[in-house]
């Protein structure tokens, strides 16, 4: 079960290596979920958040009565498909439902999410920043679950404390490489097993290159806002050297039609245009993130959300490659930070350095290995 279709994605990529080790798979997500059909996975229709604002809080969106009516809906198909384990990806309300149930529930959460993250890592280092924003974690943490509280009681389950106890399993799995985001220790039945990054095995289009020109690779992802992809276009427009490709996920409508410096898709398969880009835009989701930093492009990350502005910190300090606020993002200063990331031999260097150390991480193998140990 996950929350949004980028956390769904991840599933896809566990499911994959489950079924291949004869493992019987069920997505209980929203009916007709296209990522999933497209897998031919079975569905068994659960309600979905519904976010399509990705700037603001998901969890503020789970009232009482949403999160027991998400709770009494999973319990529902645990009767019907009658799991060992359940798997989640950003669904809170799995433990409250795997609780009820008694069924062994292991989650998939990206480390700046997890209770042993310190946001002193995103500031200057400064003690006195380092510590407000400690403080601000601890409150949001548990201030934004008011719901589930109403609903846990109503449920006959003990209140959840803090947003960490909705996001731990009796598993947790951090989907992360520990040096690009570490924490400050690992709490019990916590570890990293590395990266899950989803590409299409169907649906997807494969994109030409005018020969002579220089690649840019672009990408919204599935939560990023459609002003990146007009910008990118805007300051593309008139480079005959280069040729940017730009993917807006079926999430967005397309900015324009194609232009003879710009191809604009909203499906595409990134591994053979990331072999030979020499930069990438993107709004600085997980699994863009690890695709591009992956393979070894440097990055200019415009960011949308909170979850966004995490990883562009986190890339700007481990120096693969630059952060553009949204609010200073013009035509002009997109182009100078692709300029600045491609002729900085620092950040080519930490990017190779980077894709090697992906390359050998083995992050859906790992995630199997734990959940079939658990059921």
């Amino acid at each position: 079960m996950g929350a949004g279709r980028a956390h769904v994605r991840r599933l896809i990529v566990v499911a994959r290596e489950l079924a291949a080790r004869g493992t019987t798979v069920a997505f209980a997500v929203a009916a007709e979920d296209p990522d999933v059909v497209a897998e031919g996975f079975t569905i068994l229709p659960v309600p979905d958040i519904g976010v399509t604002d990705y700037s603001r809080n998901l969890f503020a969106a789970y009232d009482g009565t949403v999160t027991e009516h998400h709770v009494v809906a999973e319990l529902a198909v645990y009767r019907q498909f009658a799991p060992d384990v359940v798997v989640s990806d950003l669904r809170p309300t799995a433990a409250l439902s795997t609780r009820l149930a008694g069924l062994p529930h292991v989650s998939l959460l990206n480390a700046y999410l997890s209770r042993g993250f310190d946001p002193a890592l995103l500031t200057d280092g400064a003690s006195v920043r380092a510590g407000c924003a400690r403080v601000v974690q601890r409150l949001q943490k548990r201030t934004s679950i008011g719901g589930f509280r109403i609903a846990a009681r109503r449920l006959g389950l003990p209140r959840p404390a803090s947003l960490d106890d909705l996001l731990d399993g009796d598993l947790t799995l951090l989907c992360d490489l520990p040096d690009y985001c570490p924490v400050r220790q690992l709490p019990p039945m916590t570890s990293y097993v590395g990266p899950l990054v989803w590409e299409p095995t169907t649906g997807a289009l494969d994109v030409d290159v005018p020969p002579g020109r220089s690649l840019i690779y672009a990408s919204t992802g599935s939560t990023g806002g459609r002003s990146l992809a007009d910008l990118v276009v805007r300051a593309f427009a008139h480079d005959p050297e280069t040729h940017v490709v730009l993917t807006t996920d079926r999430a967005l409508s397309l900015p324009a039609e194609d232009t003879p410096t710009t191809t604009i898709r909203q499906l595409i398969r990134p591994g053979r245009l990331l072999a030979v880009a020499a930069a990438a835009i993107h709004s600085g989701g997980n699994g863009t993130t690890y695709q591009v930093a992956g393979a070894g492009v440097p990055a200019v990350v415009v960011p949308d959300n909170n979850d966004q502005r995490i990883n562009a910190a986190l890339i700007a300090r481990r120096g693969l490659g630059v952060r553009l606020e949204p609010s200073r993002a013009t035509v002009e200063s997109l182009r100078s930070a692709v300029e600045r990331v491609r002729a900085s031999a620092a950040v080519r260097a930490t990017t190779d350095d980077f894709a090697h150390r992906y390359r050998t991480s083995a992050a859906a193998s790992a995630v199997a290995t734990a959940v079939l140990g658990m059921g």
